[in-house]
């Protein structure tokens, strides 16, 4: 199973069934060190998969229920990857994240070990 999660990533979390898959089985995808899948591509398929778990729960996917249905697998995105412009055009604007936690992400994008990052944050800063 997770060589092919590490193989076909793309097509994985492209297919609609992605949106069904519970949150474990979020966590195991962004948890891979190596997937063949950009960022970026991976931080929209969760915020897809989010949007999905809110209405299964009879929620508005507000951005206080998506990062509440996501919980610790909102922080397994490597935000540290990202190139700056991409970051705040993505995630940042995206009021999954705090402004704060923007911010620091932000701030070691572009200036590593600037500023602290939040504990609960991913620190890696290597692409999968």
């Amino acid at each position: 199973m997770f060589q092919l999660i590490r193989t076909q990533t793309k097509d994985i979390l492209s297919e609609t069934t992605f949106d069904d898959v519970d949150h474990s089985t979020l966590v195991v995808i962004l948890s891979q060190d190596e997937i063949n899948i950009d960022e970026a591509s991976l931080f929209d398929a969760m915020v897809r998969w989010s949007v999905k778990e809110c209405e299964r729960r009879g929620m508005v996917p507000s951005a206080e229920k998506k990062r509440s249905v996501l919980s610790d697998a909102l922080f397994l995105i490597r935000y540290l990857t990202f190139p700056p412009a991409e970051f705040a055009s993505g995630p940042a604007t995206s009021e999954l994240l705090t402004q704060e936690e923007s911010f620091a992400i932000l701030m070691n994008i572009s200036a590593p070990g600037s500023w602290d990052l939040p504990d609960y944050l991913c620190k890696e800063r290597d692409p999968r």
